[in-house]
């Protein structure tokens, strides 16, 4: 079975030869892959352009996300400049020091329509100190039902609210019937006791179209002893199996669905 996992993230520099292991060893077509985390905007265009070096090594199975920081200045500028110079194909951001409704959010939400690039959105809970856990509940992204050219997902299923973010999708998609637009990344998150109840509820009420297989891994340079690399989408295709998910529906949110958010092309 073809597997795109939609949220790894790159710590330090991802050379070519450690991207390449993880993809063996986890099993995958390919993988959307986020620039690193950065502290200054220069270093945030630095973390660009070393991912658009890994993307040009290997572009079939390099899909490469800017993270960006909205309150940065020039945040519109530098997600032109990823997207056109650097080949960029989608944005990844985390409202851990924003809200989703802010000014600086929204106007990298109207550069995503114009560009034609998807949106992945952190949901849920953040696992460090600070008080920024309203910033990421999945109720925030109803701001999206107001760019509709722009299509995201959610990750972690919103994790803890995943009920909030299965609602907020249903709402989307039956207001806004016309649109291809939200997804559900169905990345961890969710603690092992609530995977099965949550993908379940997820293919009850959001439907197989629209849920994304992501694995929250980290890739970066060698360490020593190597990083150890698995294949854990096979875990959540065991609760699939047992779920009596159709083999059709599996290839949708394996890899078929994460083709489509990331080209914008409707099913069917």
């Amino acid at each position: 079975m073809d597997a795109i996992d939609i949220h790894v993230h790159v710590r330090g520099v991802a050379v070519v030869s450690e991207v390449e292991r993880f993809l063996t060893e986890a099993q995958l077509t390919g993988a959307v892959f986020f620039s690193r985390a950065a502290k200054t905007a220069d270093d945030e265009r630095r973390a660009i352009e070393e991912l658009a070096e890994l993307h040009s090594r290997m572009p079939d199975r390099v899909y490469p996300f800017a993270r960006l920081d909205p309150t940065r200045e020039k945040a519109t500028e530098c997600l032109e400049w990823a997207v056109r110079s650097c080949g960029m194909v989608g944005l990844k951001m985390l409202p851990e020091n924003f809200r989703p409704e802010d000014a600086c959010a929204r106007a990298l939400y109207t550069l995503c329509g114009k560009l034609n690039i998807p949106l992945l959105m952190h949901t849920g809970i953040l696992w460090h100190k600070g008080y920024n856990a309203n910033n990421c509940r999945p109720a925030n992204m109803e701001v999206l039902s107001e760019y509709p050219e722009t299509r995201f997902a959610m990750a972690h299923i919103g994790w803890p609210w995943t009920d909030e973010c299965i609602a907020v999708v249903q709402k989307l998609h039956r207001t806004q019937r016309e649109l291809d637009q939200a997804f559900v990344d169905t990345t961890p998150g969710t603690p092992p006791s609530y995977r099965e109840s949550a993908l379940a509820k997820c293919l009850e009420n959001v439907h197989a179209d629209y849920m994304l297989y992501g694995s929250d891994a980290a890739v970066g340079a060698p360490t020593t002893p190597p990083q150890v690399y698995t294949c854990r989408w096979r875990a959540d295709k065991e609760i699939y199996d047992r779920l009596k998910v159709s083999a059709a529906d599996q290839e949708k949110i394996f890899a078929g669905n994460a083709r489509r958010y990331l080209l914008g092309k409707k099913p069917g």
